[in-house]
């Protein structure tokens, strides 16, 4: 049975949905002797990456699960107090000396950006944590359709379809 459908009419979507009841398939499928086909609409990705929600935002808190996630909220907290600059070197990470971060700017002056402007200039912590808790799936969906037309322009739609689908 369908649970939800993001691309229903009513959420504004073309109405692409699943058939009332579907039967099990004989395809092999992660170790299992049948399968179900389903359809997936287009921003079933956004849900999919929104899985892990209630380990991000727990008891009124983010909380940041990640060594990676960390380091980028570290730099995006650094760029909103220096007017949007990320700095190359971070002292209070292994003090005294520092560290010389060896990661491009972009994603985490995008981050602090988006920060600024949903803060209306003067994002708080928690602020920036939410833009950045959001910024993955989001981003994830924005990437889908560029990623369709980019296949599309030297592949058939079929194949086109199924890059996008692998990519989500």
């Amino acid at each position: 049975e369908e649970v939800l459908n993001t691309d229903a009419p009513i959420y504004g979507g073309s109405g692409v949905d699943n058939p009332r009841f579907v039967r099990a398939e004989k395809r092999e499928w992660q170790g299992r002797a049948k399968s179900i086909p389903i359809v997936v609409p287009p921003l079933g990705a956004v849900f999919f990456r929104t899985l892990n929600h209630p380990q991000v935002f727990a008891g009124g808190d983010i909380r940041i699960l990640e060594n990676d996630a960390f380091v980028h909220m570290r730099r995006v907290e650094l760029a909103l107090h220096n007017g949007l600059r990320i700095p190359i070197l971070d002292r209070y990470i292994n003090y005294p000396s520092g560290i010389v971060y060896n990661i491009p700017p972009l994603y985490d002056w995008v981050l602090a950006a988006a920060a600024m402007a949903v803060g209306r200039g003067a994002p708080d912590e928690s602020t920036a944590q939410i833009v950045a808790a959001w910024a993955s799936p989001i981003l994830h969906a924005l990437t889908l359709p560029l990623l369709f037309l980019a296949a599309r322009r030297f592949l058939a739609r079929p194949a086109s379809l199924l890059a996008a689908g692998l990519f989500a």
